[in-house]
């Protein structure tokens, strides 16, 4: 199985961004550019945890371990999904 390369690029990009931005919760100051990262970081998992309860009842479906796959969209939301889609088997015969 070969991986999208577009799709390890938003994975690669999504977890700077969560790198970056989670970083900022442990930075002191109050700088500008503090606040944004702070601002992505809990805009970012909230958008990410409704996703989680979007994705919860299709991802069971698949047949693939739950757990990881819920703690992947939390991590990267509809990247994942777009991955979990594309490794899915067809259903043409």
């Amino acid at each position: 199985m070969q991986t999208n390369p577009m799709l390890l690029a938003g994975k690669v990009l999504l977890t700077i961004m969560w790198v970056a931005a989670a970083g900022s919760l442990f930075m002191p100051g109050d700088a500008m550019v503090l606040r944004v990262l702070r601002l992505i970081f809990w805009g970012t998992l909230g958008v990410h945890l409704v996703e989680c309860a979007i994705f919860f009842k299709p991802l069971q479906k698949t047949g693939r371990p739950l757990a990881p796959n819920l703690v992947q969209i939390l991590l990267y939301g509809v990247v994942h999904w777009a991955s979990v889609q594309e490794s899915a088997p067809s259903d043409e015969a």
